[in-house]
């Protein structure tokens, strides 16, 4: 089984407070303006829909691969949308598959320990990652806009297309596939990824392949706070920690990015929040509502004031469990990350499972000819038949846990943490990352 080298972590220089590093891909360049995807779609293109972490995932995977692919992002730019990722061990070793392991590994250091705690700031529990699976695991805060741009960065600019809206996608029986543009351009192409989010245009089209979105019951307000240092970062934030607060129908968290900036969320149980964007003030007096039965455990209102507005947001907690060894796709058109599997943040598995199905993708497809449509439907099954499989575990086992953390009322909470305290076994607690999805060439052995 791949394992990571270890590495001598380097520090990164602290950005100005409340101002975001320079994207390498944030938008096209005016003076080499983005092409038109009908200049480099051919009928043996893969076209990715989507250019967030699962699109520029895939379309990496398929390029390492050498097969022909065009990424197609219906904004002037890449998306990152979220600013900050957990990224575990499974992560690493796609990251690792897909060449960009290392160079992420360099910029954000790893994180040590994971500290459970009451909301006035007495301990639950508190144990190393070192601890969970023989001390094999490897968890680190990433920038979402650094890990797409690492994705995206080996790719050929030529074959990078921004402003194209994928509206429709469909299979050409015996040929490949045909997607079109919002600006009414069909092209045909040898196979379509949507990778484009939770309210995916190509899985809209398929009309079957997974469930509706399931609001789960609670909603989450996330950001970044932006304290300048390290050392102006609160006590109460340890460093290379992963700080959960548990309370009765609501929780918090907070992880240090490492160079005076730290990545925190607050959860409760409520309605279903209206979809849109809330405004930056409204998301700090959720957060603050969310926690207002704590004590003086969690700064949240220190978090909230430090952070940058863009960095904010408040969202319903949704999810939709594909189901389990079939196809989420058709024909020549298939799925990957959030357009196949949306699950609950609570394992902090999204974009981890998103970069699995980029490598058995790529993987999968390399092994058909260009124009051979029957093996490339076979291929695209056989990737959906791995990872919808295991995207359900995934998703299912999330849930349960975001279940049981937000437990309201007086009793059951005060078991629940007796439980985590003391019967709990820590060694298991980071199994569903202890996953392998292989190389671009090779499957994982056991």
């Amino acid at each position: 089984m791949h394992r990571p080298p270890p590495l001598a972590l380097r520090g990164r220089p602290a950005p100005a407070p409340g101002r975001q590093p320079r994207r390498a891909f944030a938008a096209p360049d005016p003076q080499s303006p983005s092409p038109h995807p009908s200049t480099i779609v051919t009928p043996d293109t893969v076209v990715v829909a989507g250019g967030g972490i699962a699109g520029a995932a895939a379309a990496l995977a398929l390029h390492r691969t050498g097969v022909s692919v065009a990424l197609l992002e219906r904004t002037g730019g890449l998306r990152a949308e979220g600013s900050a990722i957990g990224t575990w061990t499974n992560a690493w070793r796609a990251l690792d598959a897909l060449g960009v392991g290392d160079g992420l590994r360099e910029k954000w250091p790893a994180l040590e320990k994971i500290k459970i705690t009451k909301g006035d700031g007495s301990l639950i529990r508190q144990w190393a990652i070192a601890d969970c699976g023989d001390g094999r695991h490897e968890s680190r805060l990433v920038m979402r806009a650094d890990l797409v741009d690492a994705l995206a960065a080996p790719l050929p600019r030529e074959c990078i297309c921004f402003d194209s809206r994928v509206v429709a996608a469909a299979t050409t029986p015996g040929l490949g596939a045909t997607v079109t543009l919002a600006d009414g351009t069909t092209l045909p192409c040898r196979a379509v990824v949507g990778a484009d989010g939770v309210g995916s245009a190509v899985a809209a089209g398929l009309g079957k392949g997974r469930a509706s979105l399931r609001y789960a019951g609670y909603a989450a307000v996330r950001g970044v706070a932006d304290f300048g240092s390290p050392a102006a970062v609160p006590p109460t934030i340890p460093r290379s920690t992963i700080s959960f607060i548990y309370g009765a129908g609501a929780r918090a968290g907070a992880i240090p990015l490492g160079d005076g900036r730290v990545y925190w969320f607050t959860v409760a149980n409520s309605a279903e929040p209206a979809p849109g964007r809330a405004p930056p003030d409204e998301c700090r007096a959720t957060a603050l509502a969310h926690v207002a039965q704590f004590g003086g455990g969690v700064p949240v209102a220190d978090l909230a004031r430090a952070s940058p507005d863009a960095t904010l947001s408040r969202a319903a907690v949704s999810d939709a469990w594909p189901a389990a060894a079939t196809r989420w796709g058709a024909g020549a058109v298939t799925l990957a990350g959030d357009a196949a599997h949306p699950m609950t943040p609570n394992l902090g598995q999204g974009g981890c499972v998103a970069l699995e199905d980029a490598v058995v993708l790529g993987r999968c497809l390399s092994r058909a000819a260009p124009g051979d449509f029957e093996a490339t439907v076979a291929a695209l099954a056989a990737y959906e038949r791995a990872q919808s499989t295991r995207a359900r575990a995934v998703a299912i086992k999330s849930a349960v846990i975001g279940a049981a953390a937000q437990i309201g009322g007086p009793v059951v909470p005060r078991l629940r943490d007796a439980v985590l305290a003391t019967l709990y076994p820590v060694s298991h607690f980071l199994d569903h990352a202890d996953y392998d999805c292989g190389t671009l060439t090779a499957e994982a052995t056991p």
